[in-house]
């Protein structure tokens, strides 16, 4: 019985291998040769003034990266009544979400922000384009 399992476990493994790599080429994603790239889910978000949304960021590294704490940020200065946090911000991890918060007292406008990912003391970034009603 132990050899059926453990042969099932091994094809199982080998399929999750072979899909993911089918996901990440579904959404035009690419594992780099070297470094790391950040993705985000949308590249532009549209919200009201006291909406909240969120934003999935996938962090795609090459082997040499593949350990390392990755720490989230925005190179931009957010406009007034925008926060941004991510969650995870600060570990080893290869997919985040950005919490976006839109107060009510925000002003209404089209952004062009950053989000940045830092791993090995590089930095990458990503452009989102939010547009606040």
């Amino acid at each position: 019985m132990e050899a059926k399992n453990l042969a099932r476990i091994k094809l199982s493994c080998v399929l999750i291998l072979a899909v993911i790599p089918l996901t990440i080429r579904a959404q035009n994603l690419v594992v780099p040769q070297k470094e790391f790239n950040l993705f985000c889910s949308a590249e532009a978000l549209e919200f009201s003034r006291g909406d909240t949304g969120q934003l999935d960021i996938i962090i795609l590294r090459s082997i040499s990266y593949r350990k390392g704490k990755v720490k989230m940020g925005v190179s931009s200065i957010l406009p007034k009544g925008v926060e941004i946090t991510f969650n995870p911000d600060n570990n080893n991890f290869d997919q985040t979400k950005a919490n976006i918060v839109i107060h009510t007292d925000a002003t209404p406008g089209q952004y062009l922000l950053i989000l940045n990912a830092t791993l090995h003391h590089r930095t990458k970034g990503s452009i989102l384009k939010l547009s606040i009603k």
